[in-house]
């Protein structure tokens, strides 16, 4: 179908694949079979035109399954995945449906995450640079849509990370620590002004400073912060701040 042409038009993938199938059903006037295809990856990588983010040294299972009945029950169901990108490594496992329109994806990953590769989703005159290593778990569920938009405004996102050499840089505000557990959901649902993203940062100690004049030291930290969506720049920026140290 033209509408899933769309979609493969800017995908290039390269490597290793085992493919097999099965088809199952009669072909009449009144009924058409049911369609499974498995495709396992090895060494094998990813690029889409548009997105930032190429996945390399990828392996992993997806089961196609496609009642030609019924196009809106065609789903993918992918299993036992790996894959860098940039300096980090993603693994997990997802649900992608809605094949025929806009895709939703469901997914349920853990990884390694270099904090530096966040740099393609900000904004290119958001003053923030962010350094670290996270490694947690996170769900996510979103639309292609809003994927290849980085509307993260629309989408569903729980995460939760042990984080080593946290050092983020926001205009002129600086904070640094060595090893802190952070957590966050969007949206935030709890807030009316701050709605976009609820965080929480957990550390021994935390050093906060903003340019010459403001030097903090903070120890056995309890932060939570709601905030506005800072990636809209018609929207005023709102940040609901409540820490304990």
């Amino acid at each position: 179908p033209d509408d899933f042409a769309d979609y493969l038009a800017g995908i290039k993938l390269d490597g290793n694949a085992r493919v097999n199938g099965r088809l199952k059903g009669v072909v009449n006037e009144q009924s058409l079979p049911h369609l499974l295809v498995n495709i396992e990856l090895d060494n094998s990588s990813f690029t889409y035109d548009g997105f930032p983010y190429a996945l390399r040294h990828m392996k992993g299972k997806a089961a196609i399954v496609m009642d030609m009945n019924q196009e809106d029950s065609w789903h993918v169901v992918v299993s036992d995945f790996d894959a860098r990108t940039m300096h980090s490594r993603i693994r997990g496992s997802a649900t992608v449906d809605d094949l025929m329109g806009d895709m939703r994806f469901d997914l349920r990953a853990n990884g390694e995450l270099n904090l530096a590769d966040a740099a393609p989703m900000m904004r290119d005159d958001l003053k923030m640079d962010l350094k670290g290593v996270a490694q947690g778990a996170l769900t996510m569920q979103f639309r292609f849509s809003h994927l290849m938009d980085m509307a993260f405004d629309k989408m569903s996102v729980d995460g939760k990370f042990a984080v080593k050499g946290f050092d983020m840089l926001f205009d002129t505000i600086s904070a640094r620590s060595a090893t802190a557990e952070l957590a966050f959901t969007l949206p935030n649902p709890s807030h009316v002004r701050a709605n976009f993203a609820e965080l929480q940062l957990l550390t021994e100690q935390l050093e906060v400073e903003q340019g010459e004049s403001v030097s903090v030291v903070m120890t056995g930290v309890n932060m939570r912060a709601a905030t506005s969506n800072v990636m809209d720049t018609t929207l005023a920026r709102v940040v609901d701040l409540d820490a304990v140290a």
